[in-house]
């Protein structure tokens, strides 16, 4: 397996937040969608998902940083 690495980038919590707003739309135009039902669709979007979900994260943990929560 060859392996990448890509370097971290910079970016505002904001940003992250758009971005994560942008893919949680297209998976919900995409899930309405009934010819868009087949397998190979369902794993892009659980994807696109999974990666909303991965830049929420760190926003959410600065968010509860700030606000002294756990």
């Amino acid at each position: 397996m060859t392996m990448i690495v890509i370097p971290q980038r910079h970016v505002a919590a904001i940003d992250l937040i758009d971005e994560a707003i942008a893919a949680l739309q297209t998976v919900h135009v995409a899930m309405n969608e009934p010819e868009l039902s087949g397998d190979e669709t369902l794993q892009s979007l659980a994807m696109v998902l999974a990666d909303a979900i991965l830049k929420l994260m760190p926003v959410r943990d600065e968010v509860n940083r700030q606000h002294g929560a756990a």
